[in-house]
């Protein structure tokens, strides 16, 4: 089985998840970290857990606890699983195809029966299916922004960030808390508070947690060239909060019925999801579209705070010098969406119709950040 997906990998005892790639073989479910580190879940003792609105997040789980957790929305790897595992974990297979099957609306003997009110019944449903994500953005519109807060808080301590990782130089941080406070003044939507914690991380890789914590880990620091390319990144991140992308990709898992819930002021089954939301932001599971999204209007939080809104570009085309590949390895910020080219020309075609407020460069030294890394 030579097949590769992407998910994340938590040790034995350890909340906090690396992003991974996932390969499945005869002797179990294999999660490879960008350092290179191999974690095995054997079919023997392997559990299955489905997981978001249309069942398509597994987590994979062993009833040892010296074993990894495992888990992915990577499309094909459960048929990759039942084809590598052969008999081994034909059992946990056949428990989770039992909760695929107790999802079912109709029993086939039904449609004798129920003819024509079947039918509309199943027209009606379609229908509701097809209106979903309309209703779901127009629920989540009415949801408090006090709600994204607790959540990400809440997905923070579930990722169990070590305090020994957290650099705490005002040199380091004070570069990135002047940009985020900067590009934070102009969001679209106002009421979220911008904290940020930089951790002591060789990944290229920076996100933000629904409610605006913020984590940016050194590596990102140490590959940029400028502080526009870091700025770039840091709106970015700000517009998934802004435009709460995260909190609408939970809501699509998560399903009409609790966002209807969570409306109505019960937010205990909507904290259940905050492992979840670590997940999703720690792998940047953003659609296409939302990336997209991010990117313009991060550029145009770049202007109206009088800084450079090609700073983004500049990060692009940095990681495009890389050699050998377009995704370099360890770059895990752009993973999932690696089409620099692409986005650089829509910020090219966008940036010249944006206001540009009167430039203000940051205060904080950018070479005194560089020295207390290292460099």
């Amino acid at each position: 089985m030579n097949q590769t997906f992407y998910g994340n990998v938590a040790e034995a005892g350890q909340r906090q998840t690396q992003y991974a790639t996932l390969h499945a073989d005869a002797h179990g479910l294999h999660a490879t970290t960008k350092a290179g580190q191999t974690h095995v879940i054997p079919w023997a003792r392997i559990r299955f857990e489905l997981g978001g609105q249309d069942n398509n997040f597994l987590y994979c789980r062993s009833t040892d606890p010296n074993d990894p957790s495992i888990s992915s929305d990577a499309p094909g790897l459960l048929e990759a699983i039942r084809e590598a595992s052969g008999p081994a974990a034909a059992e946990a297979l056949a428990d989770i195809d039992k909760k695929v099957t107790r999802s079912g609306c109709f029993k086939r003997t039904y449609w004798g029966c129920l003819g024509a009110v079947v039918m509309t019944t199943l027209v009606v449903v379609l229908g509701v299916i097809a209106m979903t994500p309309t209703l779901l953005g127009l629920l989540m519109d009415a949801v408090p922004l006090e709600v994204d807060r607790m959540l990400g808080d809440a997905a923070y301590e579930d990722m169990g960030v070590d305090e020994g990782q957290l650099v705490t130089d005002p040199r380091v941080t004070a570069v990135v808390q002047e940009m985020v406070d900067r590009i934070g003044e102009h969001g679209a939507v106002e009421g979220f508070e911008y904290r940020v914690d930089v951790i002591r991380n060789d990944e290229v890789n920076a996100f933000a947690l629904p409610g605006g914590q913020m984590m940016v880990y050194t590596g990102l620091l140490e590959r940029a060239e400028s502080p526009d390319q870091v700025a770039g990144v840091m709106a970015h991140e700000i517009a998934h909060v802004t435009m709460r992308h995260s909190m609408n990709q939970l809501a699509a898992r998560a399903g009409l019925g609790l966002v209807v819930v969570l409306v109505l002021g019960d937010i205990s089954g909507w904290m259940a999801l905050a492992g979840e939301a670590a997940v999703l932001v720690a792998s940047n599971s953003y659609s296409r579209d939302q990336e997209s999204n991010a990117d313009v209007e991060g550029a145009r939080m770049l202007a109206a705070a009088g800084l450079n809104p090609k700073g983004l570009i500049g990060f692009f085309e940095l990681l495009k010098l890389e050699p050998g590949s377009e995704m370099p390895e360890g770059l895990q910020w752009l993973s999932t969406h690696p089409e620099h080219q692409a986005r650089i020309d829509r910020l090219n075609d966008v940036i010249p119709t944006l206001k540009q407020a009167p430039k203000r460069p940051l205060k904080a030294d950018w070479e005194a950040m560089k020295e207390a890394l290292g460099q």
